[in-house]
C-alpha cells in the first residue's frame, strides 16, 4: 500500500542522515584543508552507505515473512475450470454445428447459412 511505501522510504531515508552534514561541511573547507576534509567526507559517506545496507537488510529481514507468503500463494484452479467448460463445450457445439456435424436448431438456422454462405464466397 502507499503507506508502507512510504514507511519504508522513510526507514530507509533515515540512514542518509550522518551524509548531507559531512558534504556540507565539505564545501565550507579552506582549500588548505581539502585534502584532509575530501578524506573525511569519504568516511562519512562509506559509513551512511554502510548504514543504508544495514537499514536494507534489516527491511529485507522484516519484510520476509510477507514475501514467502506472496511468494508461496497460488491461485485456485476452480474458478477457472468452472468458467472455463462451459465456454469451451459452447465453442464446441457451434464448431459442431457449423461444421454441419450436428443438426441445426431452427433459432439459428440464419446464423449457421450466414456463415456457411460467407464461407462459399469468392
Amino acid at each position: 500500500t502507499a503507506a508502507e511505501r512510504a514507511a519504508v522510504c522513510t526507514r530507509l531515508g533515515t540512514a542518509d542522515e550522518p551524509l548531507a552534514p559531512a558534504l556540507e561541511r565539505l564545501g565550507a573547507v579552506p582549500e588548505a584543508d581539502w585534502p584532509a576534509a575530501v578524506e573525511r567526507c569519504a568516511r562519512a559517506v562509506d559509513s551512511a552507505w554502510r548504514a543504508l545496507e544495514a537499514d536494507a537488510a534489516a527491511e529485507l529481514d522484516r519484510w520476509a515473512p510477507a514475501v514467502a507468503r506472496v511468494a508461496a500463494y497460488r491461485r485456485p484452479w476452480w474458478p477457472v475450470l468452472l468458467a472455463g467448460a462451459p465456454l469451451v463445450a459452447l465453442g464446441a457445439w457451434c464448431g459442431l454445428l457449423v461444421g454441419g456435424w450436428l443438426p441445426v436448431p431452427p433459432a439459428l438456422r440464419g446464423w449457421v447459412e450466414l456463415v456457411w454462405a460467407w464461407e462459399q464466397a469468392p
